[in-house]
């Protein structure tokens, strides 16, 4: 088997950190088997990238893993009288290739991309393409796209027009590929088809691409082979939005394959259980992101459908393993066979942790049970990673970020709020220059956002709750500082 990878880098717009997305990329995918065929600058063009992804589909063979990977500006042309031809998208959305701006239409468009791509899957069924860029969610299906504000400078849409027709002569007549969503391709998405992706700094590794510079240090992690894509993404959204609360990845396609492997695995997020004298565990517990207070059934191999031979839950992960115990309320395990696997009944996989001080306070308890209530938090011990600490005193409820606590944190998205106790509610921005440094990846489309804390008086929680219980991130328009817009693609 052969795995070749084509690196597309259009650094255009004001982008600054695309080439060293391929570079990055080309870095990661190298020790895992790859081969890297970088293609940026004037070598980005769109005849360049076309050329070069026709030579993928001709050197590709049964068996062989095929990656496709783009960073730069994605675009969209708005349909100005959708009504008028209802065989016309409202929207086309494309790429945008070094060229893009020169004589006529030099996009490449969503419905060439998944021309490409069908053609590929016909070489071999282990198909995936990975796109850093705006309005990326269907990129690579070719449908329209939900309305949004069109870009300022947009290519005329005559000419957009006019590419499309061709490729829907090209394609028969459809507009589109006959398999519209491709079952054999993995899609990963740096965002919705309406929203737009980001670059920014990121310490110690430079100005890059969100989506990227997250992606590659998952697939970093030891042993990240035994993740499929939709354990993947379980990780990678929580990454993404520490460093851009607005972006939000997805993945499409066979999500349940193992990454780069036409293997799939049983089930979402069911992990095999190692059986020592020691105790019952789940191995490889920080690649899987398995915490303390997980709760697993335990199933025996072809139990399906079967009672489960226990419920487990995690009471301590160190040296890489978790520990399970019989949950609060279940007898002992019975032996456990060979091949028994740990199915996710309530597990913390993807929610953000919140650390809750000092721990000596007399609501701390009833706080912290309060969050972990919640499908979005948990919470942590002082002193690990945060998103947010929630700190509590005789003054009221105090809301601090990773930087106000003088500890590492990805990026500021909640200023320092303290909330008096004795109001019915209070709610402040978070300002901390959210946003700042970032640079939008779909030329003009702007998205501005405010973060807003809201708090729940204890009173309506509980009598003598005294305490925050219930935080969140509200996201509305009006208010968040501008990330930097491109100038264009």
């Amino acid at each position: 088997m052969h795995k070749r990878a084509l690196l597309i880098g259009c650094q255009t717009g004001g982008l600054t950190g695309v080439h060293a997305d391929v570079d990055l990329m080309a870095d990661v995918l190298t020790p895992l088997g790859f081969e890297a065929i970088p293609l940026t600058g004037e070598r980005a063009t769109l005849h360049g990238i076309e050329d070069a992804y026709r030579k993928l589909i001709a050197d590709s063979r049964p068996g062989d893993a095929a990656l496709v990977y783009y960073s730069g500006h994605g675009g969209r042309a708005r349909n100005p009288a959708p009504s008028d031809d209802p065989s016309l998208p409202p929207w086309l959305p494309y790429l945008c290739p070094h060229d893009l701006g020169g004589t006529g239409f030099q996009g490449l468009l969503a419905a060439s991309l998944s021309r490409n791509q069908e053609q590929l899957t016909l070489q071999t069924a282990n198909v995936t393409t990975v796109l850093d860029c705006c309005f990326s969610g269907r990129m690579a299906r070719g449908r329209s796209l939900p309305k949004a504000y069109p870009r300022s400078g947009e290519p005329p849409w005559e000419q957009v027009r006019g590419a499309w027709e061709a490729e829907r002569a090209a394609s028969g007549g459809n507009g589109v590929p006959a398999v519209d969503a491709n079952p054999l391709a993995v899609r990963l998405v740096a965002c919705a088809p309406d929203q737009s992706a980001y670059e920014t700094h990121v310490p110690g590794l430079g100005r890059h691409g969100v989506l990227t510079a997250s992606l590659a240090r998952l697939l970093r992690r030891p042993d990240s082979s035994r993740l499929t894509w939709r354990q993947l993404i379980e990780q990678l959204r929580p990454a993404v939005t520490l460093l851009e609360p607005l972006q939000r990845p997805d993945v499409e396609g066979p999500a349940d394959r193992f990454l780069f492997d036409l293997r799939e695995a049983s089930g979402s997020g069911v992990l095999p259980v190692l059986v020592t004298e020691d105790g019952v565990f789940i191995d490889a517990a920080e690649l899987f992101t398995v915490e303390e207070g997980d709760v697993y059934a335990l199933v025996g191999p072809a139990g399906e459908g079967l009672p489960p031979l226990g419920t487990a839950a995690v009471d301590r992960v160190t040296g890489g393993q978790a520990r399970l115990r019989p949950a609060a309320g279940s007898p002992r395990f019975p032996p456990l066979p060979e091949g028994t696997e740990a199915h996710p009944l309530r597990v913390s996989l993807g929610r953000r942790a919140v650390a809750v001080v000092p721990a000596g306070h007399p609501d701390r308890d009833r706080t912290a049970r309060a969050l972990m209530d919640s499908a979005r938090v948990r919470v942590v011990a002082a002193g690990e990673p945060v998103m947010a600490t929630v700190v509590l005193s005789g003054d009221g409820v105090g809301l601090l970020d990773g930087r106000a606590l003088g500890g590492p944190a990805p990026g500021p998205y909640l200023g320092s709020t303290r909330t008096d106790r004795r109001r019915p509610t209070a709610s402040r921005e978070g300002r901390a220059g959210a946003g700042a440094g970032l640079r939008h990846r779909a030329g003009n489309a702007r998205r501005r956002a405010r973060l807003q804390l809201r708090t729940t008086p204890a009173r309506r929680l509980g009598r003598g709750a005294g305490a925050l219980r219930r935080a969140s991130l509200l996201r509305r328009p009006g208010g968040r500082p501008d990330p930097q817009p491109g100038n264009g693609p």
